[in-house]
């Protein structure tokens, strides 16, 4: 076993540190080692036998040594890698020789490598239009990348508690604005669109980010092509820039996020040509040319403008070439050009609004529609309001004088019905009260048709079934439209027959495709049914209420789903590229593609490097656990002292809320006044921290974190090298196919989605979504001559079946075979091959590893739960509620993954905190 016992002197005679740290993981011991080094005596206290936490090499098998929990290497910060000198203590990095290996049952594979030429190759091989746009895709990816890397070195700064002292608070102040300084200079670098598309990352699900970057990279190279082709041919013209030295550039266009802008002369030909270029490109891609938004602006004095803009189809509009009355260019800080604006504006005053005419605008139909109502007569004129005065047209007789004495007692009698004051009411509502959807509802035209509202909602359909049919009668659900607004493109023209174009009506009802499968039901039911022109007219009457009518409600409901269903799938491209980078999205983690916010996993999984070479992820000779002995030795070098055996039971608080040590199991207790944590914040604050010491809503914020995760690692003994039939390069040795991670069951997104299903079911998936590597394939010392040793990072396994239980053997040994079952489909004779191996569920995880939930990252990577969030909303800065205590492990800023950077980050936080207590 690695380093037991590994001490330096007889720990038992030194009972005071400087700092204690609470678990040996890789994050632990570089925190020990920054801390050492910054002059502290530092011990680390290791719960198992062995160091190194998750990232851990452990003879399980005789004769075969595994990565047993974590299994490649790439997020190690670079920084690191070089402050501890780890090469020079004995890290070896083994680099595959593919990156990433995708077989498929049909015999196809997709095998990409670290050369852009060779991935070109492969992806083409299913999708020349991905093809073209991954080096884009890698590309944005990668300056995203070089954005985090700020962030993931450097401590988050906001945090609910502050210094009390004003020099302290002060400093922590100026640290602050330099960080969101940098932050902001590292955004704008970004650009606009960058900026927007790093957004859409964080914020979407995976599905999405794939669909949005690889369709919307690839319309875009189209159009540009199509513009430097029609530019070649003569057809346009645009300006040329000239240079000092050479003979400058010319420009056609322009291409932003969503825009483009076109230089071309004044000329009909040149701009028929613009449409019909316009034109052809809507054709092809399936994307809608917005006319109506575009807008033309003339340079100089151009005469046939109206007659350019007819053929376009798009607006006027003029380059601003004044601001607030001055010139663009001209001297803004000299004041004999601002003199002549301000006396302008002074002259003026506030003459020359129009901001009542544009109210006064709507008056005509808004008065329509409001009263006034006489409350107590505050608000009324008598001089110009129309008010009745009593005027008799003769003199009354005597016999009269009664009956006007009782008209005028009426009159008198009848006060104010309300003490309130007189009000305008609005005749739209019955409150009186105006709301603007009366008002919309009474401008806008009447509805053509009358909704069959009864015939949707009354049905005894399922209600996800019913919305379906829902969208089908407002015309919302034609594929065309919602994968154009997806950046995708789709010709017009139905899926099923390819001979008529794509309506609502024809893709339901009318298609021959359609018309079969309805006749097929109709023959079923035995009865004749005529097919109405309008889906919505086939939905009246699917309200009535005898026993065949309410079962032939069913039908339009039924075969909808049927005809829909089949069409979306078949509209999916290349999805065996979308799967295989999806796949990364969910490593670790209980969320789907589909689920917001996993686009970040993706990207986490992309930033770190192998000798400067983004996502390469490497194997480490000698298994995972050589990463933790070179940190180790590091520590050691600069004084770390590490103590394995020795678990922790709880922390020794004060009275006053500061920390003074730790207990041990065995009740042997070390002081120390500075404590770092590299356990999950569960563990640490729910069961080594005494509640009375913490505040209420920070228990609950701790409590209420998801620790939820769907993993499960196998590692596997095989006496053979699994051989996939799909791909058999080198057959029968080791090939380049093995040496990358292997993905089973990330065919398409959907299996990934309905494997992500199965586990939200609360069962394991039925066809488990796997990272399968062979490290042995690269590393000779971890297997006897012949034999490998596999690992298998399988999801989704939820913590606690619903249809059995993680301790019962048969349940175990069901769900692996069910694994092994799987890669014989695509590497025959692999179940044969096994040896032996070693199961990780997610209680296993928690058991083995304290592993909260069996979850690798310490706690969800969702947006929720990362950078000023993580481990909770004010205290990301690694400091916590107990003064002395820290956080370092992955459940801290910047998150999971062999990555160093919350043990680094913690330990600078620990150093300037003694730094100002020293002071």
């Amino acid at each position: 076993m690695w380093l037991r016992g590994f001490s330096s002197v007889p720990i038992k005679e030194k009972k005071k540190w400087d700092a204690l740290v609470i678990g040996a993981g890789h994050n632990g011991l570089i925190a020990a080692t920054y801390l050492a080094r910054g002059g502290l005596t530092v011990a680390v206290l290791e719960r198992r036998h062995v160091i190194g936490g998750a990232a851990v090499t452990e003879e399980i098998i005789p004769g075969f040594k595994f990565s047993r929990c974590s299994y490649l290497q790439s997020l190690l910060r670079p920084s690191i890698v070089r402050e501890l000198e780890l090469v020079k203590h004995g890290l070896k990095l083994l680099k595959p020789l593919c990156t990433s290996f995708t077989p498929c049952l049909d015999g196809r594979y997709l095998l990409l490598w670290p050369n852009d030429d060779q991935n070109y190759l492969e992806i083409s091989k299913f999708s020349k239009r991905d093809a073209d746009a991954y080096p884009r895709y890698e590309s944005q990816l990668h300056k995203f990348c070089k954005f985090m890397d700020f962030l993931l070195e450097s401590h988050a700064p906001e945090t609910l508690h502050g210094d009390s002292y004003l020099i302290d608070w002060l400093r922590d102040k100026l640290h602050k604005s330099v960080f969101w300084t940098r932050c902001l200079q590292h955004a704008l670098s970004l650009g606009q669109k960058d900026l927007v598309d790093f957004m859409d990352l964080l914020l979407s699900p995976t599905s999405k980010v794939l669909n949005m970057w690889f369709e919307f990279l690839v319309m875009m190279e189209v159009l540009n092509k199509m513009m430097k082709k029609a530019k070649g041919a003569g057809l346009l013209q645009g300006f040329r820039a000239n240079g000092r030295r050479d003979g400058g550039v010319c420009v056609s266009h322009l291409l932003f996020a969503n825009d483009m802008i076109l230089f071309c002369d004044a000329y009909e030909e040149q701009i028929l040509h613009v449409r019909m270029l316009l034109l052809c490109f809507q054709a092809v891609t399936g994307l809608k040319v917005n006319a109506l938004k575009s807008e033309m602006v003339p340079i100089g004095e151009v005469p046939n403008i109206h007659i350019l803009v007819e053929i376009l189809g798009c607006r006027i509009r003029s380059l601003p070439m004044t601001y607030l009355g001055m010139p663009l260019g001209a001297s803004h800080k000299s004041p004999t050009v601002w003199n002549p604006i301000l006396e302008k504006i002074e002259r003026r005053g506030v003459h020359g609004s129009g901001l009542w005419r544009s109210i006064h605008m709507g008056w005509e139909d808004f008065s329509k529609n409001i009263r006034f109502e006489v409350g107590v007569g505050d608000r009324m004129k008598l001089w110009t309001d129309q008010c009745w005065d009593v005027h008799f047209t003769r003199r009354r007789n005597d016999w009269e004088m009664g009956g006007v004495d009782d008209f005028l007692r009426t009159l008198g009698s009848n006060l104010p019905p309300t003490e309130n004051g007189d009000h305008l009411r609005w005749k739209l509502t019955k409150n009186g009260d105006f709301d603007v959807r009366s008002f919309y509802n009474k401008l806008r035209s009447p509805l053509p048709i009358i909704f069959p509202w009864k015939g949707v909602w009354k049905v005894k359909a399922l209600r996800r079934v019913s919305f379906f049919v829902w969208t089908a009668v407002w015309d919302i659900i034609l594929t065309g439209d919602n994968l154009r607004g997806r950046w995708m493109d789709f010709v017009d023209q139905c899926i099923m027959c390819r001979s008529n174009g794509e309506t609502v009506d024809h893709l339901l009802l009318h298609c021959g495709k359609a018309y079969r499968l309805w006749s097929l039901v109709f023959r079923s039911f035995g009865f004749s049914w005529v097919l109405l022109r309008l889906v919505a007219d086939t939905l009246f009457g699917g309200h009535l209420r005898t026993w065949r009518v309410q079962m032939t409600s069913f039908l339009p409901f039924s075969v909808a789903l049927c005809l829909t269903g089949p069409g979306l799938r078949d509209s999916t491209l290349s999805d065996v590229v979308k799967a295989t980078f999806a796949a990364d999205s969910i490593i670790g983690t209980m969320a789907s593609i589909h689920t917001p916010g996993s686009g970040y996993v993706l990207l986490h999984h992309v930033m770190g490097e192998t000798d400067g070479e983004r996502n390469i992820w490497s194997h480490v000779e000698g298994g995972m656990g050589s990463v933790s002995l070179a940190i180790s030795k590091a520590a050691k070098e600069a004084g770390v002292h590490i103590l394995t055996n020795a678990e922790v039971s709880k922390l020794v608080i004060e009275d006053s809320g500061i920390v003074n040590g730790v207990l041990l199991t065995d009740g042997e207790q070390f002081c120390s006044s500075i404590i770092l944590s590299n356990a999950t914040p569960y563990k640490t604050f729910m069961e080594l921290v005494p509640q009375n010491f913490l505040p209420d809503g920070f228990v609950r914020a701790i409590k209420n974190s998801d620790y939820r995760s769907g993993t499960t690692k196998i590692n596997v003994a095989v006496d053979k090298l699994p051989q996939f039939k799909s791909c058999r390069l080198n057959y029968p040795e080791v090939g380049p196919q093995h040496t990358a991670t292997i993905r089973i069951g990330s065919e398409s997104m959907e299996q990934i989605g309905s494997a992500c299903q199965d586990a939200w079911n609360g069962l394991p998936s039925r066809t488990p979504v796997m990272e399968m590597t062979i490290p042995s394939s690269l590393d000779k010392t971890l297997s006897p001559p012949g034999k490998h040793v596999v690992g298998l990072f399988t999801q989704y396994t939820p913590y606690k079946p619903s249809d059995g239980s993680w301790e019962d053997p048969i349940y175990r040994e069901s769900y692996a075979q069910r694994c092994f079952n799987l890669i014989d489909e695509y590497a025959p004779g692999f179940s044969s091959s096994v040896i032996g191996y070693d199961m990780l569920t997610p209680p296993d995880l928690e058991r083995e590893f304290s592993l909260t939930g069996g979850n690798i990252f310490h706690g969800a990577m969702g947006l929720d739960s990362l950078f000023l969030m993580r481990p909770i909303k004010g205290w990301s800065d690694h400091r916590t509620p107990i003064r002395g205590l820290y956080m370092c492990g992955s459940g801290s800023h910047p998150g999971g993954g062999v990555m160093g950077a919350p043990g680094r980050n913690a330990a600078h936080v620990v150093l300037q905190d003694v730094k100002k207590r020293s002071r």
